[in-house]
């Protein structure tokens, strides 16, 4: 009786995970930023793709701690300007560099709804940034509960 060798197909087999080290990470490229056209302002806008950074100083944009005497800290939830302060993080020029201080979200506010509901539209698609997670996200700030 004679073996029969049998070729593995590549594309059936369970691929090998890959364990990153530094020097894993250290080549990671930055993220390009993401051009879109916005039509309400005919015209094309650069957004970052974010890094962890960049989440951290949204996230502080849209939270109040306050140090409590007792030495507990009260987290409270600032519901304004949500949309423009996500913009600032994202908005960018061609090589990446933003547009705007995470402080400068007022500048963003203030233009037409319209224009700021598309570039937030875009911003969240060339984050990979579902729209039920943000949505999950602004109700969890109105209710001030935290949810999966």
């Amino acid at each position: 009786m004679t073996e029969k060798n049998e070729e593995i197909n590549p594309t059936v087999m369970n691929p090998v995970e890959k364990v990153f080290g530094r020097a894993d990470f250290d080549k990671l490229p930055s993220p390009k930023p993401v051009k879109k056209y916005i039509e309400s302002l005919k015209g094309f806008v650069y957004f970052r793709q974010i890094s962890g950074k960049d989440l951290e100083e949204y996230e502080h944009l849209i939270t109040k701690l306050t140090n409590e005497e007792d030495g507990s800290v009260t987290v409270e939830p600032m519901k304004e300007s949500l949309r423009a302060k996500w913009l600032v993080v994202c908005l960018c020029d061609e090589q990446g560099t933003r547009l705007y201080k995470p402080e400068e979200f007022s500048l963003i506010e203030r233009l037409d709804a319209g224009a700021i509901k598309e570039m937030y539209d875009a911003a969240q698609e060339a984050n990979n940034v579902a729209k039920e997670a943000l949505e999950r996200a602004r109700k969890n700030l109105s209710t001030g509960k935290i949810a999966d």
